[in-house]
């Protein structure tokens, strides 16, 4: 008997669903932000994480995080930057601990609604990661 799909995995009822109710919960928590996280969460009781002090690591901080992990990560953008202070307060903000969704809510806000000196701010501490790093790493070259 022949099947016309080539994987059990691929037939399988349980993984289809999951895969479906992944997609549809993604769906689902579609947010429409009225204003900027900055100004959304601004009296949150959750802090926004300290993202001065991760772009002012020392080049021995910098160097002991590659010998646990084995590999030098890449420096951080300015959106990564954001989208790091504000996860937690992005998580409890919708509710959710989707990361996908977190993303998804932190680009919206990022790309369409926070001002100039919000973007000017992590821009400013884009490139104090990038100069630290190449501090730390001065043979780093990108490779995925």
């Amino acid at each position: 008997m022949s099947s016309s799909r080539s994987t059990p995995a691929a037939s399988s009822p349980r993984i289809a669903g999951v895969r479906k109710n992944r997609a549809k919960k993604v769906q689902e928590a579609d947010v429409v932000l009225q204003a900027p996280l900055s100004v959304l969460t601004k009296d949150s009781d959750t802090p926004l994480r300290d993202m001065e002090a991760w772009a002012n690591r020392s080049v021995e901080e910098r160097r002991s995080e590659v010998t646990k992990a084995n590999k030098i990560a890449r420096p951080m953008n300015r959106f990564m930057l954001y989208r790091s202070a504000y996860a937690e307060r992005t998580k409890k903000w919708c509710d959710q601990n989707n990361h996908q969704i977190v993303s998804k809510v932190t680009g919206q806000s990022w790309k369409k609604l926070e001002p100039k000196e919000i973007k000017d701010y992590y821009d400013r501490l884009a490139t104090i990661e990038r100069e630290n790093h190449q501090r730390a790493f001065p043979e780093y070259k990108f490779s995925p």
